[in-house]
């Protein structure tokens, strides 16, 4: 009788744990799609292969912490917007501003900005334009444009171009611009240098580009998540934040990114 009881308790016991694992909830995050993934370093972490300087970070942490996780690619302004609504739990390599920070999570300092050295990276974004075609930037203000200046859909320095009047909307891949560039349809395009030293290496018309300088952008980038996400656990998120700084102090990635990537200072 006591045999047969402990055997019973023992296999409930056992459906237990795996109802805890089946109901627990898996953290869904998003990342921008126009990932270029011949450029992007891959790793593995844990189980999976994960792409992307960013994305490998992430999932570094959560496997660290033994957090259930789903990475899914979406165009950027339908990621921020899922945050934003809840549909997804999280955005990765996010910049901050105002309006974001209404609807999606950032990690804060007491005073209520968002806290630096929480976040993931930070970047710089320049200008890139024709050799000898008349653009040129002062660190405030663009002179010698004609056809407009391209920057990816959805980030913040398109709609820093938007305000000075100086943007022009391409719907083409992010690869493009440097064909449109040199086709002279556009003046130029913003891109974080990283990415862009990415796209330019892998182009017979490198020769042809320039970066200007100053630096258009300087952007820390964050992991963010959906205010619902928040209430729902807190304090597992918050550790997250805390966690991603030690990963990304630590973590191998290829030299040619950390270069650009890795030292906050750049």
């Amino acid at each position: 009788m006591t045999r047969g009881l402990s055997l019973r308790t023992g296999w409930l016991l056992l459906l237990f744990i795996i109802s805890c694992k089946t109901n627990a909830q898996q953290l869904q995050l998003c990342h921008d799609a126009a990932l270029d993934l011949k450029a992007e370093p891959t790793a593995l972490v844990g189980d999976r292969q994960v792409t992307g300087t960013h994305n490998i970070i992430t999932a570094t942490a959560l496997d660290m912490l033994g957090i259930e996780f789903q990475l899914i690619s979406l165009p950027w302004i339908r990621c921020l917007h899922a945050v934003s609504t809840g549909a997804i739990d999280g955005a990765i390599g996010v910049g901050w501003t105002q309006q974001r920070s209404t609807s999606m999570m950032f990690p804060q300092l007491p005073n209520g900005d968002p806290d630096p050295s929480r976040a993931m990276f930070v970047v710089d974004y320049y200008v890139y334009t024709l050799k000898q075609n008349g653009l040129s930037w002062d660190g405030e203000n663009f002179s010698g444009v004609r056809f407009g200046i391209a920057a990816p859909k959805g980030f913040i320095a398109a709609s820093m171009l938007k305000e000075m009047g100086v943007h022009t909307p391409i719907e083409a891949e992010a690869n493009a611009v440097i064909k449109l560039t040199v086709n002279r349809r556009i003046d130029g395009y913003v891109q974080s240098r990283v990415v862009a030293q990415q796209q330019l290496a892998n182009s017979d018309a490198a020769s042809l580009i320039q970066e200007l300088h100053p630096v258009f952008f300087h952007q820390p980038l964050y992991l963010v998540f959906s205010q619902q996400a928040m209430q729902r656990n807190q304090q597992q998120l918050q550790h997250i934040w805390y966690t991603l700084s030690d990963v990304q102090s630590n973590i191998s990635i290829e030299p040619s990114l950390c270069a650009s990537l890795c030292d906050p200072q750049k």
